[in-house]
């Protein structure tokens, strides 16, 4: 049977025949990935099939009036599924129950399944696990990477599986929550394994721990502090060299520059007013916004302008900006974002990822505005030495026009850090650094024609289109760190004075 790999990352051949089951003899009907939208004919409440694959599929919805009664094991993994079959209770024989990848919100009908064993249902979008009734079976459930924020209503359901051995459930966003690992730990003492890793029996002189729940902290108790650091930019390839002219058209335009008389000389054009300096090169910064308002960013970064441009007391590359940030200035690299517990701060750091920005800042003049016109009536009675009106004699002169200061400001790259590890709960992976590289965001429309003249405007682009831009123009290092408290705010001194 040919290894195939479903949307959960897993392959099809190890779901058909896990080391859990003993087929043996039995027989066994493969439907996966076949582009499913209903059940065959042949699959009847009278066949014989005792294992049925239905990987891969496009199944909305199933009833379990179709489904074999002599069913042992069900694999609905992958399809469009936003509920179990409709009376899966009634499957007598039912053990084993894949479904994961689906848009299941409710795992309650599977506890009504009689002699159910396993049930492996992650990568749904399960808020709340209700408490199954009295002498449930299950002895494996893995409800990871769903939507369940509370780690006390998690401990509530799953002690009411008296014989549960196995459990996986990383990837919520109650893993944001210190501590969740213990608290599963001292409410499950027969677990043999949780989230894949081998669990030691507890202690016999644990006392009163052994029972204890989590009681999940408030908002402003999940604390993620951020660092952006090592902001790097790219260097751009030169622009290709022109051909040279061909020996014959250098003759024949020399042949014609003797017989052509030379075109006069355009004016002149009138002096400019003198502008304010500016700087010669734009400023680049990375930053990062969080939900809660929280940011961090790096420094000014400054490229170095052109040999001919430059400062003789300068160095090569890109430099810091350092005439902007005075003595005593607050670092502004480094922040503590307050995340609450909820599926957006789980998507956050595990899905969509920590978004970095890369801001080009410009620096140029611009005219000033013109002076608002008076109102009609305004100011009437003040006339000048000659009985004109003041305002008439202050416009014979024209005055230079006056120039101000423009700073302008745009994202032109982006990058995205995703942490899956901060949802682990092991305190060896609740922090994570990487160097993100700052790519230029993708766009409909050809952003540069004059590096793709054979693009036009009418043409869309899709996302894996080769015009679209790849490369990085800078890289920045990002780190994360889960549940670090921010430091005490320094003390005024008012209060350093009474402590003395």
């Amino acid at each position: 049977m040919s290894q195939r790999t479903s949307r959960s990352g897993r392959s099809s051949g190890e779901e058909l025949v896990p080391a859990s089951v003993n087929i043996g003899a039995s027989p066994l009907a493969s439907l996966a990935f076949r582009d499913l939208e209903a059940l065959p004919a042949h699959v009847t409440a009278d066949a014989a099939y005792e294992s049925l694959d239905l990987t891969g599929n496009l199944l909305v919805s199933i009833a379990a009036t179709r489904l074999p009664l002599r069913l042992r094991r069900l694999a609905l993994t992958g399809n469009h599924l936003s509920a179990l079959p409709h009376g899966i209770a009634r499957l007598p024989r039912l053990q084993e129950l894949f479904v994961g990848c689906n848009l299941i919100s409710d795992l309650s009908p599977a506890w009504a399944c009689p002699t159910l064993l396993l049930l492996n249902a992650p990568c749904n979008v399960v808020a709340t696990l209700d408490v199954p009734p009295a002498g449930s079976t299950v002895i494996s459930l893995d409800v990871g990477s769903n939507a369940l924020e509370s780690v006390d209503a998690m401990v509530k359901a799953l002690t009411a599986f008296p014989d549960l051995k196995h459990l996986r459930a990383d990837g919520n966003p109650a893993c944001i929550t210190l501590g969740w690992r213990d608290a599963l730990r001292a409410a499950l003492p027969k677990l043999s394994t949780l989230d894949g890793l081998a669990e030691e029996p507890p202690a016999a002189d644990s006392g009163d721990d052994a029972g204890a729940t989590l009681t999940v902290a408030g908002p402003d108790a999940i604390h993620l502090r951020v660092a952006l650091t090592n902001l790097v930019l790219v260097p751009e390839d030169p622009p290709a060299a022109a051909p040279a002219p061909a020996e014959e058209e250098v003759a024949e335009a020399s042949k014609d520059g003797e017989e052509a008389e030379p075109p006069p000389e355009p004016p002149a054009p009138p002096p400019e007013p003198e502008r304010p300096p500016i700087p010669p090169t734009p400023d680049y910064y990375a930053t990062v916004v969080f939900p809660d308002g929280t940011s961090v960013q790096t420094p000014m970064l400054r490229p170095e302008p052109p040999e001919e441009e430059a400062d003789p007391k300068g160095g090569k590359g890109a430099h810091h900006d350092e005439g902007e940030e005075g003595e005593g200035e607050p670092d502004l690299s480094t922040a503590h974002a307050a995340l609450p517990v909820s599926l957006e701060t789980a998507d956050l750091l595990a899905r969509t990822g920590v978004r970095v920005a890369l801001v080009k800042r410009t620096h140029r003049t611009a005219p000033a505005p013109p002076p608002e016109p008076r109102a009609e009536g305004e100011g009437e009675g003040a006339e000048g030495e000659d009985g004109a009106p003041a305002a008439a004699a202050a416009t014979d002169g024209e005055e230079p026009p006056q120039w101000v200061p423009v700073l302008s400001e745009e994202i032109v790259a982006e990058g995205f850090l995703r942490a899956p590890s901060l949802l682990s709960g092991l305190s060896h992976k609740l922090a994570c650094e990487a160097v993100v590289p700052l790519v230029p965001r993708h766009t409909l429309f050809p952003w540069d024609k004059t590096k793709s003249p054979l693009l036009s405007s009418d043409r869309l682009l899709a996302l894996d289109d080769p015009a679209q831009p790849t490369s990085a123009m800078a890289t920045v290092s990002l780190s994360l760190a889960l549940h670090v408290a921010p430091p005490p705010p320094p003390a005024s001194e008012e209060e350093a004075t009474e402590e003395e």
